[in-house]
């Protein structure tokens, strides 16, 4: 990406990644709006889910419906946005990371990569005898944190593929990472990276589809909570993270960039993107808490996610998959106000809205208590439920064209992006790379993009002036210095007393011969490094090895490449 937009909290935004618009067609409209009802994923979640639900007998919707209103003002919001902790008078970039990535969490992975590397050999596999497994030992916290944030650099640099990281080729070597650990060590951590034991697992208690993750994402969704609180405006969407093997679970969403792979729930602040909760998706064993177990499924995801912001006046910005009647009553009853688009087959929705046939740029609007419901004509029907907007409108001028819309959907065209803002802006350094082949390693590979994202926004919002690259940069810097004493350069090899001995002591020919006494022969070591076949009945007894009596013998004790 060459270039981006810098927003108004002074976030990076990646050249082509725009909030999601509210248009009245499947494509882009002429005024550069987009389509509201394109979220639409699999036929089981996305495809009528909460048509035709019934609600609690005090349901709002018994209640009559009225095309004036009174005034309903937003709930007041008492939260105090923000950071929960102190900062030091310095403000340094890897202080903020390590809110996220702390002590707690590099113990947790250390004993259990530890943990899966002791099981793995008491199983007695066949390892050849130069396999490199052998090699295993047990690592530390300190070499943990280096690990993860060479996981972070890598993100930064985007080779294709992993050994091109560790390469002395001039054209292509990146010395950070081989003077800070091996290829083989790397390479052995990546493979027993692990997060939880496999021996105790419990199907009464676990997921068995994400036991092996779920403690990574308990760990770093009460952080995400605890640190920071947001401002009053948040949203509820999906996120998918790409995944192209066998997974039961695995999603198509034709509207997200990866189109397959694994899907989040997320909720976000609206204008910076900040992750403040979040549900991993895997079908009918899907973990969407217990405080809401009788509700239906969007209904359920909203207010888990939302669940420790009720009563403090958010306003909750949703798309259709979620918007419904019952949902905006039970929100309202819980001091949260609500914006989204809707569905014209939701239970609740009064017939004149569903009947009435409008012309361009009319509208029909019906009111209940706290509700409206708004119908807009554009390119086609647009519906919208509020329970703080009225159906005043505005006009605007775009590309060269006018035209008045609502109130309602100029504000869900502004907040309703919060989710995929935090996508296009992880996608630029992204940790999580393409191919793997172990799911829970690339969900946690993403689940440290978003601690990243997390901790530059609250960096961000204390005043940091690094943009969001060298804010990495900075972290893994300071990470790596912190935790490893690095290889020291190699020393030259002028001196005569750094010169290997064949090249100082006094050496001298022999013929060599069998135990009877007659002469023998072997490969000449400098005619075989030159590529050529040659034998010699000669050799340096104390080099052991064979060497054609004439020139070989001499530049073999000569030269220092051989």
């Amino acid at each position: 990406m060459n270039e981006s937009d810098i927003s108004e909290d002074g976030i990076n935004v990646p050249a082509g990644i725009k909030r999601r618009r509210i248009m009245s067609s499947s494509s882009e409209s002429s005024d550069g709006n987009f389509d509201y009802d394109t979220e639409l994923s699999d036929i089981e979640n996305r495809d009528g889910e909460e048509v035709d639900q019934v609600g609690p007998s005090n349901s709002i919707v018994s209640k009559e419906w009225l095309p004036q209103n009174a005034e309903r003002p937003p709930f007041p919001f008492t939260a105090h946005p923000g950071k929960t902790f102190d900062t030091p008078p310095k403000i340094l970039p890897l202080f903020y990371l390590e809110k996220f990535l702390d002590e707690e969490l590099t113990k947790l992975i250390t004993k259990q990569t530890n943990l899966y590397a002791a099981q793995f050999f008491d199983n007695d596999p066949e390892l050849k005898p130069r396999s490199r497994i052998r090699k295993w030992k047990d690592t530390n916290e300190a070499e943990m944190k280096t690990f993860l944030g060479l996981l972070i650099l890598q993100g930064i640099i985007g080779n294709p593929a992993l050994e091109i990281y560790f390469s002395r080729r001039r054209i292509i070597e990146t010395p950070f990472f081989y003077e800070t650990i091996s290829e083989s060590r790397f390479g052995l951590l990546c493979k027993f990276l692990h997060f939880a034991d496999n021996l105790s697992f419990d199907p009464n208690t676990s997921n068995k589809k994400t036991y092996r993750i779920d403690p990574i994402i308990n760990n770093l969704s009460k952080k995400f909570k605890n640190f920071y609180v947001c401002e009053r405006e948040i949203c509820v969407d999906e996120s998918l993270l790409l995944w192209k093997g066998n997974l039961s679970w695995k999603q198509y969403i034709s509207t997200k960039r990866a189109r397959f792979g694994m899907k989040l729930f997320i909720l976000s602040e609206s204008q910076s993107g900040y992750v403040q909760n979040i549900i991993l998706y895997t079908g009918k064993g899907t973990n969407y808490g217990s405080n809401y177990p009788q509700e239906k499924q969007s209904t359920r995801i909203v207010l888990e996610l939302t669940h420790d912001l009720l009563n403090k006046g958010y306003r909750i910005y949703l798309d259709n998959f979620y918007t419904s009647i019952h949902l905006a009553e039970l929100l309202c009853q819980n001091n949260t106000d609500i914006v989204g688009t809707m569905k014209i087959n939701r239970v609740g929705i009064p017939s004149e809205i569903k009947t009435k046939e409008l012309q361009k740029n009319e509208h029909i609007v019906r009111f209940k208590d706290k509700l409206m419901v708004l119908k807009w004509k554009d390119k086609k029907d647009v519906l919208m439920l509020s329970s703080i907007h009225n159906d005043e409108k505005t006009m605007i001028e775009k590309k060269g064209r006018r035209q008045e819309k609502p109130n309602v959907v100029l504000d869900y065209n502004k907040n309703m992006g919060g989710v995929d803002l935090g996508d296009g802006v992880m996608v630029a350094y992204t940790v999580a790379r393409n191919r793997l082949k172990k799911f829970y390693k690339k969900m946690f590979l993403r689940l440290i993009d978003m601690c990243c994202f997390n901790a530059y926004i609250i960096y961000k919002k204390d005043k940091g002036h690094l943009d969001r690259l060298h804010f990495l940069i900075e972290c893994v810097e300071k990470l790596v210095d912190n935790n490893i004493v690095k290889a020291q350069p190699k020393t030259s090899t002028s001196s005569s007393t750094q010169k290997p001995s064949r090249l100082v002591e006094r050496h001298f020919p022999e013929q060599m011969k069998t135990d009877t006494g007659k002469t023998k022969s072997k490969k000449c070591r400098v005619c075989y490094k030159k590529g050529v076949r040659k034998e010699s009945t000669y050799w340096c007894p104390d080099c052991k090895v064979a060497l054609c009596i004439n020139n070989c013998f001499k530049i073999y004790h000569t030269e220092i490449e051989f």
